[in-house]
């Protein structure tokens, strides 16, 4: 199921890319918006590899429980 999550989001974000190179901005973007959305971007990059890191490490600790009890 992650799997199938990461390359529809990596497909959306290429889609969004492509999209956005041929449409002409209505306005001007200011670069506090820009630093904003970097932030954003740079925290669910922090949050989910948290997730993944604990996640792993949970694997580890369960797996060498459940092998020292057999």
């Amino acid at each position: 199921m992650k799997d199938v999550k990461f390359f529809v989001l990596v497909a959306l974000g290429c889609a969004f890319g492509v999209i956005g190179m041929f449409t002409p901005p209505i306005g001007v973007i200011d670069g506090s918006v820009l630093i904003m959305v970097g932030q954003i971007f740079l925290l669910a990059a922090g949050v989910e590899g948290m997730g993944a890191f604990y996640q792993k490490g949970l694997k580890k600790i369960t797996n060498s429980l459940t092998t020292s009890k057999k």
